[in-house]
C-alpha cells in the first residue's frame, strides 16, 4: 500500500517552462528553471480521492541560492492541503492499483526557478502525499 512518484523519462533545464514540450501554458514567462514531469502511481487496493502532493519544505544548496516552486493548484483548507511551498492536485479521483485503462496513475509538470542554471540547480524539499482512501 503506497503512492509512488517517481520523474517520467523528459525533463528540461533552463528551458522555458510554458511551453512545449516540457512546459504548461498559464506558467508565467520569463519562469524557466527545472521543469519535471512527475507521475503518482496508487499502490493501493483502493480508490483515492483528491490525490495531493504538497512540499512541506524547499531549500537551496550548493551554488543556488534561491529557488520558488510554481503552482497553479490553490490552496484546500476543506481537504487541509496548502500552496504556500509547493501544491500539485494529481486527480480527484484515482483509482486502484492495476486499473486497465491507466487511471491509477497521473503525471503533473512540476516547475521549480532556480538563481543559477538548471543543470547546476541543487535544491532539496520534502513531500507529503496527501488523499483519502475509499474501499470499492
Amino acid at each position: 500500500n503506497y503512492i509512488l512518484l517517481h520523474q517520467t523519462a523528459t525533463r528540461s533545464l533552463d528551458g522555458a517552462c510554458n511551453a512545449s514540450p516540457y512546459g504548461d501554458t498559464g506558467v508565467p514567462s520569463p519562469f524557466q528553471g527545472v521543469c519535471v514531469p512527475i507521475m503518482a502511481v496508487n499502490g493501493y487496493p483502493d480508490y483515492v480521492v483528491n490525490e495531493y502532493v504538497q512540499l512541506s519544505t524547499l531549500t537551496p544548496c550548493g551554488a543556488t541560492t534561491s529557488v520558488v516552486a510554481y503552482v497553479k493548484d490553490p490552496s484546500n483548507t476543506l481537504i487541509g492541503v496548502d500552496n504556500t511551498v509547493g501544491l500539485w492536485l494529481f486527480n480527484t479521483f484515482v483509482r486502484p492499483y492495476g486499473d486497465p485503462l491507466g487511471r491509477d496513475r497521473y503525471s503533473r509538470n512540476w516547475f521549480f526557478q532556480t538563481d543559477n542554471a538548471g543543470s547546476a540547480a541543487c535544491f532539496r524539499f520534502t513531500a507529503v502525499v496527501m488523499g483519502e482512501l475509499q474501499t470499492p
